[in-house]
């Protein structure tokens, strides 16, 4: 397993692999949706009243591009919001100059934790916008946690006309 539970726990802690060997014993991988992955998906929605959907992949790159792709179809807008610094998988990294891997999306580059910065860059695209990738800690980077009002202010230019 690649996680940092290993750190806590140290590797193969007797009640970690007992839980394991059960929850694998009817398959592990299936490459199609079943009964154990719904109830895990109705869990989530259930403890966190603001996720509706739950699509599960098999990697957060594979994750994201969906969700990117699926933005862009829905609103019928090209651009994507990103943080100078963010990684959001093999295909989303934007420290330095970016990566010349990077999906061929529209991006607005912005600068981490400066709403008022990234207020003033989204504004004149404001119609073009699909979506925002961010995270509430940019690990790639150091792990720079948003502050306080950055993650808010942002999910708060849905609500608010003439916002971005």
């Amino acid at each position: 397993m690649s996680e940092f539970t290993a750190g806590i726990y140290g590797h193969s802690h007797p009640a970690i692999r007992k839980a394991i060997e059960g929850g694998t014993r009817g398959g592990a991988q299936f490459g199609a949706h079943n009964t154990a992955e719904a109830r895990f998906a109705a869990a989530i929605c259930a403890r966190f009243p603001s996720i509706e959907l739950v699509r599960f992949t098999n990697s957060g790159t594979e994750a994201n591009l969906m969700a990117v792709s699926a933005a862009r179809a829905i609103t019928g807008r090209p651009k994507i919001l990103v943080f100078k610094g963010g990684y959001h998988g093999g295909v989303f990294y934007f420290r330095g100059n970016g990566s010349a891997l990077n999906a061929p999306f529209d991006f607005l580059l912005g600068p981490y934790n400066d709403l008022e910065a990234v207020e003033a860059l989204v504004q004149p695209h404001r119609a073009e916008l699909a979506a925002i990738l961010i995270e509430p800690m940019q690990g790639a980077t150091g792990c720079i946690p948003a502050e306080r009002s950055f993650l808010p202010g942002c999910a708060d230019w849905r609500a608010k006309p003439g916002h971005c």
